[in-house]
């Protein structure tokens, strides 16, 4: 029998709660069995798995995928079809734009939905909304970082939690270390990223954090990156932790003192 075991941080992604959703009625109608385990404070499950990103399916213990899938995807991957991916490769551009900040909170976050999933529709981004006010009190603070919005619509943001908040196999993890779960988006034309990521790091340092932790690829934007650019923006490279093969991803733990 086919097996699938979907990996997620809580709704850290919003496209999890949909895909949860999407397991589960594909397991029905194939008859393929699906375990669904949710790793927040499971740092158990992700050193057995080499999980550093809110997002992993396991398909018949073998084939990892990282990110959102579609049923079509889920379906050949079930079957055994090789479905290719193409590396996540932006030709990142320096050309900083800066917008206008806005508070990641619970009730500003659902407009994340315009860069998270292409459409304005700001209902798949309420498990997410839910997600953002419990880990606000679990982090007790106010803000989870920063959203940017550009000509009208948000473009891109940094989001983070405390790093005994995260689940991920890493060192340095401490009460006064922050963790980038998120900082997007940019393209060939456009950083959307720096601005906000500039914003939280002067948010951060003012509430007392020392340093800043993340997860970044060399090449690669997920799960995020590339290195490149977070040692342009001043982290220090803390070593490889895990290479990705399926999406050609050699991740490094990286840092920025506050």
């Amino acid at each position: 029998m086919s097996n699938l075991k979907f990996f997620h941080f809580g709704v850290q992604c919003p496209h999890n709660s949909h895909l949860i959703s999407l397991i589960q009625r594909v397991s029905k109608s194939t008859g393929a069995s699906a375990l669904i385990y949710d790793i927040s404070n499971r740092e158990d499950i992700c050193l057995q798995y080499n999980i550093y990103s809110p997002t992993l399916l396991l398909v018949n213990d073998t084939i990892r995928w990282n990110g959102p899938f579609s049923e079509k995807d889920l379906l050949k991957l079930l079957q055994d079809v090789n479905v290719k991916r193409q590396p996540y490769i932006v030709n990142q551009s320096t050309n900083r734009v800066k917008g206008k900040l806005v508070p990641i909170t619970a009730e500003s976050v659902e407009e994340s939905c315009v860069p998270c999933f292409g459409t304005d529709q700001k209902h798949l981004c309420n498990e997410k909304r839910d997600w953002v006010m419990m880990m606000l009190a679990r982090a007790k603070t106010e803000q989870l970082g920063f959203l940017h919005f550009y000509r009208g619509k948000c473009v891109g943001g940094a989001e983070f939690l405390p790093s005994d908040l995260i689940p991920y196999p890493i060192p340095g993890k401490a009460e006064r270390v922050a963790f980038l779960t998120c900082v997007f988006l940019s393209d060939e034309n456009k950083d959307y990223k720096s601005y906000p990521l500039q914003a939280l790091t002067e948010h951060l340092r003012g509430r007392g954090f020392k340093s800043l932790l993340a997860i970044a690829s060399e090449d690669v934007v997920f799960p995020n990156g590339p290195l490149w650019w977070f040692l342009a923006e001043g982290f220090v490279d803390r070593g490889e932790v895990f290479y990705e093969s399926q999406d050609q991803a050699r991740m490094h733990l990286v840092e920025m003192p506050l």
